[in-house]
C-alpha cells in the first residue's frame, strides 16, 4: 500500500487520539460506580469463550472419529484390515 492510500487512516487516527474524550479511560477503569452489569458481562463472556472452545474441540474429535471410521470401512473393502482377535 502506498502512503497516499494510508494517509486518511493515519490522519483520522491522529485526530481521534488528540481528542480528550477519546483518550479517556473506559468506564471499567474509572468513574462508574454501578458495576452490577459488568460482573454479568464477565460471566456471559466467560460462558461464550467456553462454549466456543468446547465446540471447536468437540468438532475436531468428531471429525477425527468420523475419518477413522471411514478409513476402517475402506480398509475392510480392500481386505487390509485383519479381523484377528
Amino acid at each position: 500500500m502506498r502512503l497516499a492510500d494510508r494517509l486518511p487512516l493515519l490522519l483520522g487516527t491522529l485526530f481521534l487520539s488528540l481528542l480528550p474524550s477519546a483518550a479517556a479511560a473506559c468506564a471499567v477503569c474509572f468513574g462508574v460506580n454501578d458495576n452490577k452489569d459488568v460482573v454479568k458481562a464477565f460471566y456471559i463472556g466467560g460462558v461464550i469463550l467456553l462454549v466456543c472452545t468446547f465446540s471447536l474441540v468437540g468438532a475436531l474429535i468428531y471429525a477425527i472419529v468420523r475419518l477413522e471410521k471411514a478409513r476402517q470401512v475402506q480398509d475392510r473393502k480392500l481386505g487390509l484390515l485383519g479381523d484377528a482377535p
